[in-house]
């Protein structure tokens, strides 16, 4: 559906409002904006454009006047969804509708953005025109400009994005793993994992997905063949009986292989990868590589030249001999164990803050027993999770903000 002369509201003016009205603004739509806070400076380039702009307080006449509104994903419709019901537009919708390359999704509850940043890297290194878009930070609407000059899109979707789809089928869908998150939002795991796979459920024949071997049973194949791919960090062994699975991608030992109807083969050592991301990472990406065709012998070398996204286990310096990490991009308690085993070889002080959405945060704690000397907790929930330490023998503190937390330890 073209949407040129719709009256567009665009409920949000963040990243994906923005790149909305940059968008729709060339399709000659007609658009509005309404949001909770906006600035001076937004304020400003909305009057330039001659854009209305509603307030949250104004939300009955904002949706009277549209023919559509485009929610920004953070923003939890579900209490008004049925009302509006043919009003809903979708972002990853909008952009299928518009971008006719080839395009790759990764999703997942850890590992999408180191995930999506390295992928992107490495195709560029094989010769690809890639772009990299969606929930990294660039509106994956601002794409779509570009597509004359690129071989593919690849989009990083959370489970916000992906959660009211109606025809977004990437041709190439990744969901790196499965943990508990932002149940605050969707309620349950169940939905959790359901928003998730939507990311498969309406590709078309011959449109491709890598998904954990737990997910199977959630998003067979059915219809028309649509191949599908599952991985597991473990060799198979005798635990998979009638797949119904294309291939399977496994860790053994230090190698990656792949079983293809009972037809094992050796893809990769992961002893010739770098150690800048954790080997169920690697064992995606060399997944998704074979699937697409491309010879994994030039990984090795193009590997060594690789960065990875900013706050992901990031060595930020080395005082007195201690190094100090950033992995506040850690905001599920399955990325904190990661980054914990990663760096088990060294006694470890952790910072722990941020919110639960919804999860129980006590089986990280009990987990963390043994694995670090001190934890210095802050934020909101910080006398929570102190509390949750004490009760499992884990020295900590707690403090009201991160600075205050930070100060203490420096000075303990």
């Amino acid at each position: 559906m073209k949407y040129t002369y719709k009256k567009i509201g665009l409920w949000g003016f963040g990243i994906v409002g923005k790149a909305a009205a940059h968008f729709l603004l060339q399709q000659k739509a007609h658009i509005s904006v309404m949001d909770r806070t906006i600035s001076q400076e937004s304020l400003q380039w909305l009057a330039e454009k001659k854009i209305p702009y509603y307030t949250e307080d104004q939300k009955e006449v904002f949706f009277e006047h549209n023919d559509f509104i485009l929610p920004s994903p953070g923003i939890d419709i579900r209490h008004i969804y049925d009302t509006y019901r043919k009003k809903w537009l979708h972002e990853l919708d909008l952009f299928q509708s518009y971008f006719h390359k080839p395009i790759i999704a990764i999703t997942g509850s850890v590992g999408k953005t180191t995930v999506t940043h390295l992928l992107t890297q490495i195709l560029k290194a094989y010769g690809w025109h890639v772009a990299a878009g969606g929930n990294i930070g660039i509106g994956s609407l601002d794409l779509i400009e570009q597509q004359d000059s690129l071989d593919a899109a690849i989009i990083e979707c959370s489970s916000f994005q992906l959660e009211y789809c109606h025809t977004f089928a990437p041709d190439l869908a990744i969901i790196t793993t499965i943990f508990p998150n932002h149940l605050d939002r969707h309620g349950s795991m169940g939905q959790y994992v359901q928003a998730k796979c939507n990311i498969r459920a309406h590709q078309h024949k011959n449109q491709q997905a890598l998904v954990p071997l737990k997910l199977i049973n959630q998003i067979k194949s059915s219809g028309a063949h649509r191949p599908l791919y599952v991985f597991t960090a473990q060799p198979p062994k005798n635990m998979v009986k009638n797949l119904s699975a294309d291939a399977l991608f496994f860790i053994d030992g230090d190698t990656i292989k792949v079983d293809i109807k009972k037809n094992y083969t050796t893809l990769l050592s992961l002893a010739t990868l770098p150690t800048v991301t954790f080997s169920e990472n690697w064992l995606v990406i060399c997944a998704a590589l074979h699937i697409l065709g491309l010879p994994l012998k030039k990984l090795a070398v193009i590997a060594q030249n690789l960065s990875l996204p900013e706050h992901r286990l990031e060595k930020v310096t080395t005082i007195n001999g201690i190094d100090f990490y950033n992995d506040s991009k850690s905001t599920t308690p399955a990325s904190t164990l990661a980054a914990v085993k990663q760096l088990q070889n060294k006694p470890i002080i952790l910072f722990l803050g941020g919110l639960s959405k919804g999860i129980d945060r006590e089986p990280l704690i009990k987990a963390l027993h043994n694995k670090v000397k001190k934890m210095y907790c802050f934020g909101t929930e910080a006398s929570v999770l102190h509390q949750l330490c004490q009760q499992y023998a884990l020295c900590s503190q707690h403090f009201s903000t991160l600075d205050e937390a930070f100060y203490a330890c420096i000075t303990d």
